[in-house]
């Protein structure tokens, strides 16, 4: 019998665990409580970001407060299937540790002004996934034993958002942009625009075969622009300018023909008079 309350009271002192204790994060159904016992509930709180980039890391703050309210801990854990994607957690405030993949204290924390707060890091993996986080904390008396205390526990859902897509904007020559995904700044608009009145878009406006002059240009069609002489805009018409030529050459060669010879003077007058 003396042995048997013996051991009790060695599994007593045992399960106090100043040093911290993994597995009582509430993630696996049970925290502080199932040893400690006989406190008053202390109220705790979790808050943090509710959403990581892919890849990313967050701090989160965890508080208790009431209870006994002398020395406390806590246990935080993420969720196996997070764990298993490459999440995992990191060590802020003073005096925790990584246990287990867990946080924990390292020797009891003292409450001030009747609270107490603890900070750890979520890395998130590198893919899109929604986390849990798991946290308890225990308010006790600092008495050594586990009579006296009392523990609460809290979760969060934690969104890990997809990394955007990388931006090439800027790299340097030479660089692989075979994954670029994003389109180049300053695009060129290739649309066209709309066509002047009576133009022909065969032919730029003001050449030989347009229908008008350039728009905004108010010369005559057939005026001489740019230096050139109607000479060159003539040459552009060759077939009319040769059969132009050959109507006046045809046209002078009937007058020619047709034309009523001159009459000679009368021998009396005086301009015969004058040839004798």
């Amino acid at each position: 019998m003396r042995c048997l309350l013996l051991l009790c009271a060695l599994a007593a002192n045992a399960e106090a665990l100043p040093t911290g204790i993994s597995g009582a994060s509430g993630k696996s159904g049970t925290i502080c409580n199932r040893c400690h016992s006989g406190g008053a509930t202390p109220m705790v709180s979790l808050s943090g970001p509710a959403t990581i980039a892919a890849g990313g890391q967050a701090t989160y703050t965890f508080t208790i407060g009431g209870g006994a309210a002398v020395a406390g801990g806590l246990d935080a854990a993420l969720d196996d299937a997070s764990l298993a994607a490459g999440a995992h957690l990191t060590t802020v405030s003073p005096r925790t540790q990584i246990l287990d993949g867990e946080v924990t204290h390292t020797q009891p924390n003292d409450f001030t002004a009747g609270s107490l707060t603890f900070q750890l890091a979520v890395n998130a993996p590198a893919a899109a996934r929604t986390m849990t986080l798991w946290v308890a904390g225990n308010s006790t008396n600092h008495d050594g034993t586990k009579g006296g205390d009392k523990a609460a526990g809290t979760s969060m859902a934690i969104t890990v958002a997809a990394a955007p897509p990388p931006d090439f904007a800027g790299a340097p020559p030479g660089a692989d942009l075979s994954t670029a995904t994003n389109p180049p700044p300053g695009a060129s608009d290739l649309s066209v625009g709309p066509t002047p009145s009576g133009h022909d878009l065969a032919t730029p406006a003001g050449d030989p075969g347009s229908a008008g002059t350039p728009a905004g240009d108010s010369s005559p069609p057939n005026a001489a622009r740019g230096g050139c002489s109607l000479a060159a805009h003539a040459a552009a018409d060759t077939p009319l300018a040769l059969l132009l030529l050959l109507a006046a050459a045809v046209s002078r060669s009937i007058r020619r023909r047709y034309a009523t010879p001159a009459r000679p003077a009368p021998s009396g007058s005086a301009s015969a008079r004058a040839l004798r």
